[in-house]
Order: C-alpha cells, then sequence, then structure tokens
C-alpha cells in the first residue's frame, strides 16, 4: 500500500503504552535513493500552517519502525516496540 502525506494530515498519532496523544503530523523524513519514509515529524497543533508559524517547537518525531497500525483517524506508535522495517514503494 502507497503512503502518502495527505492520508497521515488529520490523523492523530497515539502511543500505544499510554493512550496519550503525540500530535499530528508537520513533516516526513523520506530516503530518495529508496522513496522509503524513514521519520515522520509531529507537533500538537493539526495543519501545516501552525507548525510553519510557530516555529519547531515542541516537535515528536516518530521512526517508521516504531509505527504500529494506521487506522482511520488514528495511528498507533510504539516507542518501545521492536523495530519495524521501512516503508517503501
Amino acid at each position: 500500500m502507497l503512503e502518502k502525506y495527505s492520508i497521515f494530515k488529520e490523523k492523530v498519532f497515539i502511543d500505544i503504552h499510554t493512550g496519550n496523544k503525540f500530535g499530528y503530523i508537520s513533516d516526513m523524513e523520506i530516503e530518495l535513493t529508496s522513496g522509503r519514509i524513514c521519520k515522520i515529524f509531529l507537533t500538537k497543533e493539526k495543519g501545516f500552517c501552525c507548525s510553519f508559524l510557530c516555529g519547531k517547537k515542541e516537535r515528536e518525531i516518530i521512526e517508521w519502525s516504531e509505527i504500529r497500525k494506521i487506522g482511520d483517524d488514528a495511528v498507533l506508535v510504539d516507542k518501545k516496540g521492536p523495530p519495524r522495517p521501512p516503508f517503501a514503494r
């Protein structure tokens, strides 16, 4: 399945251990040679404009290997779990 920035933009990222909200996507790091998503950058507020205008403060970094499930409304993240291979196109 091909993952795009647009499918993440309305989803909240949640810690599967505590149920706490990490935030919303503000940016992605992609490995150019393979097209793999490496990291996802989150901010507390939804939307690109807020993260751009408010600066980089309160930013959380999620490695692709920490994502466990992408649902309709949320993305479940396991910051303590075993690594998962990067997403490839």
